[in-house]
């Protein structure tokens, strides 16, 4: 048996529909042999371009791609769904990492897909599916490409409330700051404050039930912009479960030794009191890392600040030991009892040196 001609280019890389196939020249015949797989009905795909799992990135390598991609065995079963594309939207844990969104790990494993549908059309009896049936406003939905086709995928704010069924109390907050971060690497501050504002409306408008409401209120009160990492919003909530004042977010100093073009900067700080927090993460383990780590700490101690260092066995302590730090050095400083703004959280940085 002859081999069939190649494939277009065109068509080489992901699924392809039978328009697109005959735009590339390629006829009804051509489709049906063997190194073409169909995928659904007018659906077609090179059958070696099967998308292969990629490992969970290493925490801490980029802070805000904190989730799985999307497993083959997620990518062949969106592709079986791809003919009910127009009334489904990929949503859940599987809309967080196909977009790199953060999940705790217990959720950023296994292989289901997650959907939901209109009220008025039928659950998909897919194995390996989970079919979630409620409304989806237009402006809950994006579209974002998924294994090089076009899917409706559940926007950030409505992704949010999806998952609090799912979450934790702080993982709740852990994701509103994350997903605000996220906008600010993007858009920049005003996209932060614009997507923050959003996750109050969805918190407001959520179609959940009474308490999960209320949870989603009160995470969005905690949402802040500025943090940087899930363990430094752990930390905040931690000082904040503890009785103290509510830390500052990326505390910034200018120090001529430090830099004349940038300021140092610590994670967390209170200004008022004089005090530093710079979380240690496992992306600080470089040399040159090391080394601006002392030379930032440097700057912060010219200043006058104690400079509070935080690991990762702090976290699994529940942040003890950093608690007991931070309240002797603000009771040290002051009245304990003073209100948060006074302590400087709003306004992170001071004027530079002169």
């Amino acid at each position: 048996m002859r081999h069939p001609a190649p494939l277009p280019a065109a068509l080489l890389h992901g699924p392809f529909t039978a328009a697109q196939a005959r735009a590339a020249g390629i006829d009804r015949n051509r489709l049906r042999r063997s190194d073409v797989e169909r995928l659904a009905r007018g659906l077609y795909r090179r059958r070696e371009a099967t998308p292969a799992a990629v490992e969970r990135p290493v925490a801490g390598s980029s802070p805000y791609r904190w989730s799985t991609p999307l497993s083959a065995t997620q990518h062949e079963l969106l592709l079986r769904l791809a003919r009910h594309r127009a009334t489904t939207v990929v949503s859940h844990q599987t809309a967080a990492r196909a977009r790199e969104i953060w999940l705790p790990e217990r959720l950023d494993a296994g292989d289901d897909v997650h959907v939901s549908r209109p009220r008025d059309r039928g659950q998909l009896s897919l194995p390996g599916v989970t079919s979630h049936r409620t409304a989806l406003p237009p402006a809950d939905v994006e579209r974002v490409r998924i294994g090089g086709l076009a899917w409706h995928v559940t926007a950030p704010p409505r992704l949010w409330v999806d998952l609090a069924a799912l979450l934790d109390d702080d993982e709740l907050v852990i994701l509103g700051d994350h997903l605000v971060r996220r906008a600010e690497l993007s858009g920049g501050p005003g996209a932060a404050e614009r997507t923050r504002a959003a996750l109050t409306q969805a918190a407001e408008t959520s179609p959940s039930a009474h308490n999960r409401r209320r949870r989603l209120r009160t995470a969005a009160t905690l949402v802040r912009v500025g943090a940087h990492s899930p363990k430094e919003t752990r930390l905040r909530l931690a000082l904040r479960a503890a009785g103290l004042p509510e830390p500052a977010l990326q505390l910034e100093v200018w120090d001529p030794e430090f830099s004349l073009h940038h300021p140092a900067t610590a994670d967390l700080g209170y200004r008022q009191a004089r005090v530093a927090l710079h979380y240690d993460g496992g992306h600080h383990g470089a040399d040159r890392q090391i080394d601006r780590d002392v030379q930032r700490n440097a700057a912060f101690e010219r200043r006058g600040y104690r400079n509070i260092t935080v690991s990762s066995s702090d976290a699994r302590r529940g942040f003890t030991r950093v608690i007991v730090e931070v309240r002797r050095h603000l009771g040290d400083a002051g009245d304990l009892s003073r209100k948060e703004s006074e302590w400087g959280v709003n306004g992170t940085s001071e004027r530079p040196l002169t």
